[in-house]
């Protein structure tokens, strides 16, 4: 490592010890991995940076906008786990190391030689494109700086880029890269957009007098007020909300904060590491993303205002805990919940740091008062109260719905409505609660099949209708006189049928008809409900890799010597997740290189 390299490690460590941090940067060695690409490290994403339904479990590190550059192994060790896949990472590979830490790499267009031989052989001997093996300690050995791959776009990528990770061996949990050591240069403090603030309580509130106005703006439990922010110096580092001259409040608060960090160089929105809000001297609230479990990625949903964004697409992560939120980033404290007293006053202070140790704060003042809002209209007559930890089972009107327990983050009024079947349902259609609420489990949805021919039952399934009244699948099949799925979101279902065989078409063919080795026949398949289950590609009735991408509905195969030159026979069978079946067969010529 070079001089400067240790003199920036020393400077991220000093940065993160002075914002606060509670020293689990010395907890990971900082000079034994390597960068895995040879170019200035730029990040598209960053650690536990926020996405939908799940954390992201490493760096996107850009690569110039193109595919195809050396990818570098981190450090000496071996290949413990190589998968392809059209979904996900694509074609993703895992080394294991001697210090107990697992580096993955991810999105790649190709493997090494050694290791691509080895996946074509797994594929061509299990007749499938698809690949999920893991190696033994002694199949293929690395070293540090070894050429494992080439990075690309495969999988659910969405344009070319590497994703790296570090894992710990033992348990898979990753670890944010940023604190082993590596070189990305980042001066920047993150940004403070908005906050907002949430009484808690039916008589709880919060009464906001804007510069330049009469009457306040009143925040309830029903109706939690979002506050934009604005820096107030040229470093960025300090903010304070916008014409906001007095926050008065009673009874229970909890906040939540939209931040974003960037680094230099780049403009791409990143997530902060550490949040803390501070009530004076005392720590009311901490979370720190430096690590996580796959297990639990999905209570990203009760760690962000899941409604919020569902409605804004704001990124807004609560700095209290809700009931059911079982994540392990947080420090010990009251869960982040402020409690008003008539006539006291409170200073609050956010302070919010990047893994590079660039802090930026945003205070601001909260009175205590003795007013009064009318209490909370009760929950409606045809509402159900359910209990996030116990199971519950609804029926009415032609469905059942049963929540397992801790489906959700808080308890719930539930709701439904039913209306009309559309034109091509065959049941009502039945809003089931609201969108806005978060499931950490999935509910069970029962619906009535009796308007259901039986020749179609087989093609049945719950579809959910999207609010231009197109259809999308939610899986499911029919049972016992009800079509029956597991959806994980709430919305408007209604039961529907796919008998229409997939969309099988050759793309880009040779005008002459003759392809040359060294090209690829593409083939565009595409499904217009259930989705696509299976696929194969024959030539002379034999089995050939024909590569999935799903995000380009697109199934190829590159001429690499596996079929001779001459004329051929050839057979595309795609089949969808209804067992409708559509094949294609042409006849091809294929000339020498």
């Amino acid at each position: 490592m070079t001089r400067a390299s240790r003199i920036l490690i020393a400077v991220v460590v000093t940065g993160l010890a002075a914002a606060g941090f509670r020293g689990h940067t010395d907890d990971f060695p900082k000079d034994y991995f390597r960068s895995p690409l040879a170019i200035p490290l730029m990040m598209a994403g960053n650690f536990a940076e926020m996405r939908s339904d799940h954390f992201h479990s490493g760096l996107d590190l850009k690569t110039e906008n193109r595919e195809g550059l050396p990818v570098y192994a981190a450090a000496d060790g071996w290949v413990s786990r190589i998968k392809v896949s059209p979904y996900g990472y694509g074609n993703v590979v895992y080394l294991a190391h001697p210090n107990g830490y697992t580096t993955v790499y991810a999105h790649l267009s190709q493997f090494s030689d050694t290791l691509a031989d080895y996946v074509r052989s797994l594929q061509y001997a299990s007749s499938s494109f698809e690949v999920d093996k893991y190696l033994p300690e002694g199949r293929f050995r690395v070293k540090s700086g070894e050429v494992i791959a080439r990075s690309g776009n495969t999988g659910s990528s969405g344009g070319p880029h590497l994703h790296f990770e570090i894992r710990n061996s033992g348990s898979q949990m990753p670890i944010n890269p940023l604190l082993f050591g590596l070189e990305v240069h980042d001066t920047l403090p993150p940004k403070i957009f908005r906050i907002k603030v949430y009484p808690q309580e039916a008589t709880d509130f919060v009464e906001i007098q804007r510069t330049g106005t009469k009457s306040p703006i009143i925040a309830t439990r029903e109706t939690p007020i979002v506050l934009d922010a604005v820096s107030v110096d040229e470093s960025g580092r300090s903010y304070r909300l916008v014409d906001v001259d007095r926050i008065t409040a009673s009874g229970r608060l909890g906040f939540g904060i939209q931040v974003h960090d960037y680094h230099d160089g780049s403009t791409n929105r990143l997530g902060a590491y550490v949040i803390k809000l501070m009530e004076g001297s005392s720590l009311l609230f901490e979370s720190e993303l430096t690590k996580f479990t796959f297990g639990q990625t999905r209570y990203i949903n009760a760690h962000i205002d899941y409604a919020e964004h569902r409605r804004n697409r704001r990124w807004i992560q609560r700095s209290h805990k809700l009931p059911g939120n079982a994540l392990s980033v947080y420090s010990g404290m009251n869960d982040g919940f402020l409690t008003v007293s008539p006539d006291s006053s409170y200073q609050l202070n956010y302070l919010v740091s990047d893994a590079a140790g660039n802090t930026t704060s945003l205070k601001f003042n909260i009175t205590g008062t003795n007013g009064q809002i009318p209490s909370a209209a009760s929950a409606r007559k045809d509402s159900y109260h359910i209990s996030r930890e116990k199971p519950r089972t609804i029926e009415g009107e032609g469905m059942r719905v049963f929540f397992p327990a801790n489906t959700f983050y808080s308890d719930l009024d539930f709701e439904y409505s039913v209306a009309p079947g559309l034109d091509d349902s065959y049941s009502p259609v039945y809003t089931i609660h609201d969108d806005t609420v978060p499931l950490h489990r999935s509910m069970t949805l029962s619906v009535d099949a009796s308007a259901l021919p039986e020749a179609l039952r087989p093609q049945a399934l719950l579809a959910r209708v999207n609010d231009d009244e197109r259809l999308s699948s939610a899986g499911g099949s029919y049972r016992d006189g009800f079509v029956v799925a597991k959806p994980r979101t709430f919305g408007k279902y209604t039961i529907a049928v796919d008998t229409t065989a997939p969309s099988v078409e050759p793309w880009r063919f040779p005008k002459d008809g003759v392809f040359t080795g060294g090209s690829r026949i593409r083939i565009k398949i595409q499904d217009n409900l259930s989705g696509i289950r299976s696929y194969a590609g024959f030539v002379d009735d034999e089995w050939v890799l024909f590569a999935y991408d799903a995000k380009r509905s697109e199934l190829s195969h590159t001429l690499d010597g596996t079929i001779e030159p001459g004329l051929h026979k050839m057979l595309v069978r795609v089949e969808d997740g209804k067992g409708n079946v559509t094949n294609l067969a042409r006849s091809i010529r294929v000339s020498k290189p």
